[in-house]
């Protein structure tokens, strides 16, 4: 592992079904960037729906949700994928959301903070992985579909 300190990071599974369809959110992260749910309907990209209905509050579900390095997460199991940032990414904490956006802010987690619409891959300074299988994945959809970025993200991965 590096000992590069991170200030936020972004966990989810891998793949996940839809309709049906077995959907690897891995390779739509690498072509789009993390993608909130409004602009990934805008997109046409397939997302993983969370049970959240949020009445009155503008621009809930164009949030990115992130957590804070406070809260240490890692990688939770077979199919889980941590993607790490510095604190040169801007972000919004609760706090802030709640008097530039709407007092009823809903906070989901202790220790989230949110990025609006699309997080670019560009930001992202490295991902974790439980398995060598999709760090190796991983570099390989780099190549395939940003290759500029070939090197310029950490590749870990945890057994």
């Amino acid at each position: 592992m590096s000992s590069e300190s991170y200030s936020y990071g972004h966990s989810f599974d891998r793949t996940f079904e839809l309709e049906g369809q077995k959907v690897d959110r891995l390779e739509s992260i690498v072509k789009y960037g993390i993608v909130s749910p409004i602009k990934a309907k805008e997109l046409g990209i397939s997302y993983k729906s969370l049970p959240i209905s949020v009445a009155g509050i503008p621009d809930y579900l164009d949030r990115v949700f992130l957590y804070s390095s406070d809260r240490r997460r890692t990688v939770l199991g077979p199919g889980s994928i941590t993607l790490l940032f510095d604190d040169s990414l801007s972000v919004i904490t609760p706090t802030e959301a709640r008097k530039q956006i709407s007092p009823y802010w809903v906070v989901a987690s202790p220790g989230e903070v949110y990025v609006r619409g699309i997080i670019p891959l560009e930001t992202v300074k490295a991902i974790r992985t439980h398995s060598p299988q999709d760090a190796d994945d991983f570099t390989e959809l780099i190549q395939i579909h940003r290759p500029e970025l070939q090197g310029r993200i950490e590749v870990q991965h945890e057994l």
